[in-house]
């Protein structure tokens, strides 16, 4: 199935809504099976503007030519996620990712995932990648790692992720998914970014109740692109993406 995303920048509280999704795997720009769009509404829309549903539903008259609103019962197209159900993450705050009564082969877990900052616009990383003259000499010339530099028109944003075992069983945490950015595109983490955050930290991969960990997630995203959402977790062949991360 494909997602559909909604960002809608009313005042200061973004509401966003989006449909299930399906799998992918990681590229450098939005999957291509599996084709994820977004619409940025405006700054200057109201309140009311965004919040008024009936705009989106069919028109239909009843016998007596009176206009039925919503007639179906139907949203707009997505499943109306809200911070209610957890779905949505806003700024600063941290959202609890369950796998209880999924039946995954790792077995279930309850983790507490927030996005605790992040920083955009890096064309390298300090010890990002593989030194090949260390590589090839046997590890007698030169430091075992070097930079990272991104891709040409490319750079890096790196988003500093906090767990927190919250259930009662020791679970294996999973990578953050997809970027999604203010001009509509989404990116997911590449398999150059995914060596670059395994090298630039000891990335925490089991958690016992209780114990917290932290992760650097790097994605390679255009220049000037600037993040406005991070989905969690990130897509796999069992999983699919259940939380989005607002991002400042």
């Amino acid at each position: 199935m494909k997602r559909t995303v909604q960002l809608l920048a009313v005042a200061a509280a973004p509401v966003l809504l989006f449909a299930a999704c399906g799998n992918s795997e990681p590229n450098e720009a939005a999957p291509s099976a599996e084709t994820l769009s977004a619409e940025v509404i405006p700054e200057d829309a109201t309140a009311e503007a965004a919040s008024d549903e009936s705009d989106s539903w069919p028109i239909v008259e009843d016998e007596n030519g009176n206009v039925e609103e919503n007639p179906t019962g139907a949203s707009d197209g997505g499943e109306d996620l809200g911070e209610d159900d957890g779905s949505v993450v806003l700024p600063g705050e941290a959202g609890v990712f369950s796998t209880i009564g999924m039946d995954l082969p790792k077995g279930e877990g309850e983790i507490s995932v927030k996005v605790a900052g992040y920083e955009c616009g890096l064309k390298a990383i300090p010890g990002g990648a593989d030194n090949p003259v260390y590589l090839e000499s046997g590890g007698e010339e030169g430091e075992e790692y070097v930079d990272a530099e991104a891709p040409d028109g490319k750079e890096f944003c790196v988003f500093d992720m906090e767990y927190e075992n919250v259930g009662k069983t020791p679970y294996q945490v999973d990578d953050p998914g997809a970027v999604s950015l203010d001009n509509g595109e989404f990116h997911e983490q590449s398999t150059e970014d995914h060596d670059i955050s395994w090298k630039i930290q000891d990335y925490v991969i089991d958690l016992n109740p209780g114990d917290k960990g932290e992760y650097k997630h790097v994605v390679s995203v255009p220049e000037g692109a600037k993040p406005v959402a991070l989905f969690y977790p990130g897509e796999t062949m069992v999983l699919d993406s259940t939380m989005v991360l607002i991002l400042q």
